[in-house]
């Protein structure tokens, strides 16, 4: 949603409330971690997992292994680092 990541964040939030409070269910993936607070304010309606990625003789790999809570790690800077991109440290 946008390319503006405050008008982002602020558009997911609504649509996400909106949808919870139509009683919809369902799954949103998404790699914006402020989407996963909302767990915070509707715990019984709301539950965060995630997928992790595991690093076996330098090779990424996933297990597919659906995990309770936010996921601790990132990946997407190595994942371009393979792919040639240069990214230098942050």
């Amino acid at each position: 949603m946008g390319t503006n990541t405050r008008e982002r964040q602020i558009a997911s939030r609504a649509l996400m409330l909106l949808l919870l409070d139509a009683g919809a269910a369902g799954a949103v993936a998404t790699h914006d971690l402020s989407i996963c607070e909302l767990a915070k304010e509707r715990p019984s309606l709301v539950k965060n997992v995630h997928f992790g990625d595991l690093e076996e003789d330098g090779e990424m790999t996933f297990d597919y292994v659906l995990r309770e809570g936010i996921v601790e790690t990132t990946n997407a800077l190595e994942v371009l680092r393979r792919a040639g991109v240069p990214i230098s440290a942050v």
